[in-house]
C-alpha cells in the first residue's frame, strides 16, 4: 500500500490550473485508516469482497477563493507519473478538463 502511495508523490509532471492561470498543488497523505467495503456492486462489480480493509488517501489539492457567480471557469488537472505493475513499470498519464459555472 506504501509503494503505491509512493509512486503518487514525485510525479514526472502535474498540472493545475484555472483560466490559463497556473495554480501550486500541495501533496496530501494520511496515516492508513479503516474502510469498511459493503457487498453494494450490483453493476459492474468491483471484484473486490465485501470486508474490512486497511487503506491510505493521497493526492495533490489546491485553496481556492470563492469564484465569482455566473461566470464560466475553465479547469485543467492531470499529471504522470511511473506505476509498477504485475506486467512491469509503466508510465500513467492522466488529463482533465472542467467547464463549469458557479450558480
Amino acid at each position: 500500500m506504501e509503494q503505491w502511495v509512493s509512486e503518487t508523490e514525485k510525479p514526472k509532471r502535474l498540472e493545475f490550473r484555472i483560466d490559463r492561470i497556473i495554480m501550486d498543488p500541495y501533496y496530501v497523505k494520511t496515516h492508513p485508516f479503516p474502510l469498511k467495503h459493503p457487498n453494494a456492486c450490483i453493476i459492474n462489480s468491483t471484484g473486490i469482497k465485501e470486508g474490512d480493509y486497511e487503506t491510505i488517501s493521497a493526492g495533490y489539492w489546491c485553496k481556492l477563493s470563492l469564484p465569482k457567480r455566473d461566470q464560466p471557469y475553465t479547469i485543467k488537472f492531470g499529471g504522470t507519473t511511473d506505476i509498477n505493475t504485475d506486467n512491469g513499470p509503466t508510465e500513467f498519464h492522466t488529463e482533465v478538463t472542467y467547464e463549469v459555472t458557479v450558480a
